[in-house]
């Protein structure tokens, strides 16, 4: 199905369609988010490896609360939300 974007947006108008969300930046429409759902307990450390999540793989912003790690960098805590 096509999306159907507003016909005379302005710069910093946001349009939501099928789960996602652009943002008119003044000249296209740029995807700004998407959402995604993680179900309860679907994350746990035995199906992490080892390494596999560090500070310098995830975009800041990313889990919402934050991402706390250690000196050497070992994620200790992670807030994906509510």
């Amino acid at each position: 199905m096509p999306i159907d974007f507003p016909n005379s947006p302005i710069s910093g108008d946001s349009y939501s369609a099928a789960g996602k969300t652009w943002t008119y930046d003044g000249t296209t429409w740029v995807l700004y988010s998407v959402t995604a759902e993680v179900p309860n307990g679907s994350i746990t450390t035995g199906k992490i490896a080892s390494g596999a999540v560090t500070a310098d793989k995830l975009a800041p912003g990313v889990g919402g609360g934050g991402l706390d790690t250690d000196s050497d960098g070992a994620i200790i805590t992670m807030d994906i939300g509510a």
